[in-house]
């Protein structure tokens, strides 16, 4: 029963903290687009393999199955280039509607 409550506490825990690392990776990444202060993408990086450590950190515990631990590995890889694909797609938008 233990066993079962740290597990799920890990996934817990692991999940919370990634979500928030990748929140403030996207933010300084933006933000350091949009300053055009390069030391802001180099710390969003930083928090790039933080999202990373800690998607591990939620598939190292038996408790998931083989899918889950795949979505999660997965969502993680993907995400770490969301940021860079968004401000790409946004900023070929806008330069489109600006030109028109």
């Amino acid at each position: 029963m233990h066993e079962v409550l740290g597990n799920i506490t890990l996934i817990m825990l692991s999940g919370f903290f990634m979500v928030l690392f990748a929140g403030i990776y996207t933010l300084l990444y933006g933000f350091s687009k949009i300053s055009k202060i390069k030391k802001f993408e180099k710390i969003s990086y930083i928090f790039a393999v933080l999202q990373f450590i800690f998607a591990v950190f939620m598939v190292l515990p038996d408790f998931l199955s083989f899918f889950w631990k795949s979505i999660v590995i997965f969502s993680a890889v993907v995400y770490l280039f969301v940021p860079q694909g968004m401000w790409w797609f946004v900023s070929r938008f806008h330069d489109r509607w600006e030109g028109s």
